[in-house]
């Protein structure tokens, strides 16, 4: 009876020992995993940020290019209108 008892337990140990062993590799696997999965959205971050980067330089460089269109379209708008007021006043004198 002992002895049934001591087997049932050595046995209940051994599955626990067992059952132990292969909750702890799954876990590494998940582990693993998520690791790999962590890096990944690292590397997407990092490119995704140089993007970024790309963008807003590209963006700088374009209001600077909009700042000097809109300046010299206004230096021709003055030029048109000096334009205009000569052959008036030239008109006016003929």
């Amino acid at each position: 009876m002992i002895a049934n008892l001591l087997i049932a337990a050595s046995f209940t140990f051994i599955g626990i020992v067992i059952g132990a062993m292969v909750l702890d590799r799954y876990h590494e696997r998940q582990r693993t995993v998520l690791l790999a999965i962590a890096d990944a959205a690292e590397a997407e971050r990092d490119i995704v940020r140089a993007e970024l980067a790309r963008s807003q330089s590209l963006a700088d460089v374009l209001s600077r290019e909009v700042a000097i269109l809109k300046a010299q379209c206004s230096q021709a708008e003055a030029l048109h209108a000096e334009r205009i007021r000569r052959t008036l006043e030239a008109a006016r004198w003929n």
